[in-house]
């Protein structure tokens, strides 16, 4: 999972995974403590199999398996709806918000309303200086969705009342939510087929004089 991986590699004080989908977040556990079993051994012994560094070696000074186990200790994940109010999301709270395959579905769910609450949500709660990396599905893939699955009619009536597109999201979130600055990060390394969407960061603005 990426949360794990950001988690260990860069030594996290405290990571949130939420999903409302339980099968989701059932599965995310189960990974957890797989990580947790996997770091634990190769902390205990100098030998490791090949994809225990190459999944989760960081490149910091501070870096050893060790440190890895201790991070995963501070990682949790909560079934909810996350444009909905949720422990842990208070104002400034969280240095970066990761929403990765996921603003499609908000989007065809809850419309552009709920889209919107997605990105006045994060950037409440990220502190000044904060990254948002996002991830949007091309609009191609809200059709192709309605085709592929036995989607409500409540959802397909939705889509079809949609006014912003996912090109519009990075002027909406530069000019109307308030972010400063948005980088293109390209697709990422490794990327699978019907996962090589490019990355966007975002990062909100510093406040002067703090």
């Amino acid at each position: 999972l990426v949360t794990l991986r950001v988690a260990v590699r860069f030594l996290c004080k405290s990571m949130l995974g939420v999903d409302i989908d339980k099968v989701l977040i059932r599965k995310a556990v189960r990974g957890l403590c797989s990580a947790r079993e996997e770091l634990a051994a190769w902390a205990k012994s100098s030998n490791c199999h090949p994809n225990s560094k190459l999944n989760w070696s960081g490149s910091s000074s501070l870096w050893s398996p060790s440190a890895g186990l201790s991070a995963l200790r501070h990682v949790h994940f909560t079934c909810a709806n996350f444009i909905e109010t949720i422990e842990g999301s208070k104002p400034n709270s969280a240095d970066a918000v990761l929403c990765l395959s996921v603003s499609k579905w908000i989007h065809m769910n809850w419309g552009d309303a709920g889209l919107r609450r997605l990105f006045d949500k994060v950037f409440d709660i990220l502190s000044p200086g904060g990254i948002f990396i996002l991830e949007p599905q091309p609009w191609k893939s809200y059709k192709q969705a309605i085709r592929k699955q036995d989607m409500p009619a409540e959802v397909r009536t939705t889509l079809s009342q949609l006014k912003i597109k996912p090109q519009q999201f990075q002027n909406i979130l530069i000019e109307e939510v308030g972010f400063s600055q948005a980088e293109q990060l390209g697709l990422p390394n490794g990327s699978t087929q019907g996962f090589d969407r490019p990355l966007i960061l975002f990062r909100k603005f510093v406040v002067p004089g703090k």
